[in-house]
């Protein structure tokens, strides 16, 4: 069933949630006549909220989705922006709209590709129309036509926090994606993708280089058990990358280089995570060309294996 994106505007999605903050179970007509504007808007308002993430609908009911709906109701005219922003932009159909436009298209090709991608029901320049007004008033997309914003600087405390999260979001998703190509960053398992950009994000932000290793490591051997699981090779007492890879080799579902990628990938892993050396004795010292190093040799082992995957193609 095709994907409904209602179109309210991002100023009566905030109002019906912060209606929401006032009332334990909201109902359309209660927040039609709180906000005075149509039912039929309220209605639109309140199923954006709950696409967003902002509220959840139990029967006829609205009620807060989490915490962060109880920050957007109480915060400050900046802050419900940023909250708004930091929603929509975890909104996938937006996200990727989004991360096309930093690639350099056109935003109407962009909202046709994510028609197509996600189902959703509205006409491309219908999404392009909403897309652009809660990107606009989220600061998420500036100008006409419209880019994505990664600027930062704002005076409230809770922005001073939250936006440096998101410039970093998606410059980590930026890169993921401009490493694993298009096609693969698509067809990854979104757990996969997800815990490569926070590896990416963690690399960025200089974070201890363990909080770095981990979910690049386990991204890698998700994708690997993936694979396995896609030709219904049974992996299951295989105990971590090395060999999952080998099984995967071994049923001739990667090439021997592929092999070797992996290995090194899982070399500069165990280092990371699993303190001292064995033979040597003492740590190893994780330099950033060292997480660079995993970084790089994942991202090229996913792109590879991936097209050999689906084409038998042998890409490096």
């Amino acid at each position: 069933m095709a994907l409904e994106i209602p179109e309210a505007t991002p100023q009566t999605i905030v109002a019906v949630v912060d209606y929401a903050m006032l009332d334990a179970q909201v109902t359309s007509d209660k927040a039609a006549a709180f906000c005075e504007i149509s039912d039929a808007n309220a209605t639109a308002a309140l199923a954006a909220a709950v696409l967003l993430g902002l509220l959840t609908k139990t029967g006829l009911a609205y009620e807060p989705a989490d915490w962060t709906t109880q920050l957007l109701g109480d915060g400050s005219a900046e802050q419900k922006r940023q909250i708004f922003r930091a929603h929509l932009e975890r909104f996938e159909p937006f996200a990727y709209v989004r991360r096309r436009i930093l690639q350099g298209f056109d935003i109407l090709h962009a909202c046709r590709e994510a028609k197509t991608l996600f189902d959703l029901a509205p006409a491309p320049a219908v999404i392009r129309d909403t897309f652009s007004g809660w990107g606009a008033f989220a600061r998420s997309l500036v100008g006409d036509p419209p880019a994505p914003d990664t600027s930062s600087g704002l005076d409230s405390p809770l922005a001073v926090v939250i936006d440096p999260i998101l410039d970093a979001g998606a410059a980590a998703e930026e890169y993921v994606s401009d490493a694993l190509g298009t096609p693969a960053y698509l067809a990854l398992d979104p757990g996969v993708r997800d815990k490569l950009i926070v590896g990416v994000r963690r690399f960025m932000t200089q974070e201890e280089a363990r909080t770095v290793g981990q979910p690049i490591g386990i991204a890698l051997e998700d994708f690997l058990r993936g694979i396995a699981d896609k030709h219904t090779i049974d992996v299951s007492t295989k105990n971590g990358i090395g060999q999952v890879g080998k099984e995967l080799r071994s049923n001739n579902k990667l090439a021997k280089k592929h092999v070797g990628l992996i290995d090194a990938a899982n070399a500069v892993r165990i280092a990371i995570e699993h303190g001292q050396d064995a033979d040597e004795g003492k740590d190893w010292r994780i330099t950033p060309q060292g997480l660079r190093l995993l970084i790089s040799i994942t991202m090229l082992a996913i792109r590879s294996i991936s097209a050999y995957d689906a084409h038998g193609d042998l890409d490096l």
